[in-house]
């Protein structure tokens, strides 16, 4: 059988801290790199609102590294039973099912419109779904630890694409769009920091069952801190470059404004068409996010359920996940309000508060026994 490959006992499979530093920088570049700005926040300083949402990435990421320290070699759904016991983690756990269902829909519904709206307006999306869910549904049964050397390969490939197309904006660049600068209130700042951090950077935690294939007696800091970082410089270039050369007003009708920065450029009659150059960096980014949300859907869905393989459970979850993606927003303006309006109160009381309360409850269990 084409999925029987791996099963739930199975944790061989050993990630390395570089293709953590892959995965974590992929995921996080995602459909967040190709979306629109938080210009509609903050203006034309979004790209130093970008800058500063680094500060609590970094401390959320340290966060996550000391949870998985203490409880090394556990998804979320082992994490909510040992954390707050089997009855309380078993309720919990049912939202570490539903979130990266939710999000594997989310992601599959951003790369059918980027597709849809730039290289296939006659497409349907379900046409696009489909071969794009066979191929992110093989890389989950093969297993986190080949998901996690595809990163690896592309992540450099990735970077470059993205570090290309921003040289080539530079004569396109118009620094007067940048002016003033810091009109925006702090209140401004502080809601694009809620929404950014929210969205891209809270979705992290989903990367727990990445984690667990890692040697258990090495930190993750290092290349968790390293990929929040290279990210929000990244986030940051981006920002600036698309308000820089369309101005903050037209950057926020577009619904992809660095895709549009690339469709500007030029090198010639030989390379006018950066965009299919371009597109594969756009492309494998949202893919591999996809990728990794769908096997952490596939990994929380076995060990909950309790079954021996997790092969049975692909094809229908791959067919849920595409139907999910076709009616989870009507528009991808609708996600753009989620993000910005709604998505913290949806998300942040459980990927803050849950490692939260179990490194809290760790805590306490090592303390009790000293002090008696």
């Amino acid at each position: 059988m084409l999925f029987a490959v791996h099963t739930r006992g199975m944790r061989k499979e050993l990630i390395s801290s570089t293709q953590v530093f892959a995965l974590a920088t992929i995921f996080l570049l995602g459909s967040w790199i190709i979306l629109t700005p938080s210009s509609r926040i903050t203006k034309q300083d979004a790209w130093i609102g970008s800058l500063l949402l680094g500060l609590p990435a970094c401390g959320y990421a340290l966060l996550l590294s000391a949870v998985k320290d203490l409880y090394p070699g556990e998804n979320l759904i082992g994490l909510s039973r040992k954390a707050f016991g089997q009855r309380i983690g078993s309720i919990l756990a049912v939202f570490w099912l539903w979130f990266p269902l939710h999000l594997a829909a989310l992601v599959l519904n951003n790369l059918t419109s980027l597709l849809m709206y730039q290289i296939y307006p006659t497409a349907s999306a379900i046409t696009l779904s489909l071969p794009l869910i066979i191929v992110i549904a093989y890389s989950a049964a093969l297993g986190p630890e080949v998901i996690a050397r595809f990163a690896l390969i592309l992540l450099p490939l990735i970077i470059a694409g993205l570090l290309a197309i921003y040289g080539l904006a530079i004569p396109l660049f118009d620094a007067h769009h940048l002016f003033p600068l810091l009109e925006a209130s702090t209140g401004d700042f502080l809601r694009q920091g809620l929404a950014g951090f929210s969205f891209p950077f809270a979705e992290m935690i989903l990367l727990f069952p990445f984690l667990a294939h890692a040697p258990k007696d090495r930190s993750l800091l290092r290349p968790l801190l390293s990929a929040v970082i290279l990210s929000t410089l990244l986030f940051a270039l981006r920002d600036m470059i698309a308000i820089a050369v369309f101005g903050q007003a037209e950057v926020d009708t577009l619904l992809f404004p660095l895709f549009s920065v690339v469709l500007h450029e030029e090198l010639g009659i030989f390379l006018d068409r950066l965009d299919v150059a371009f597109i594969p960096v756009f492309f494998f980014s949202s893919l591999i996010k996809g990728m990794i949300c769908f096997y952490s859907f596939i990994e929380h869905l076995t060990d909950w359920l309790g079954a021996k393989e997790r092969s049975l459970l692909i094809p229908p979850a791959a067919l849920l996940t595409v139907g999910l993606s076709l009616f989870v927003y009507e528009h991808l303006l609708d996600v753009f309000d989620f993000a910005n309006k709604a998505y913290a109160l949806y998300l942040l009381p459980w990927a803050l508060g849950f490692p939260l309360g179990a490194l809290i409850l760790r805590y306490r269990k090592k303390v009790k026994p000293s002090q008696s």
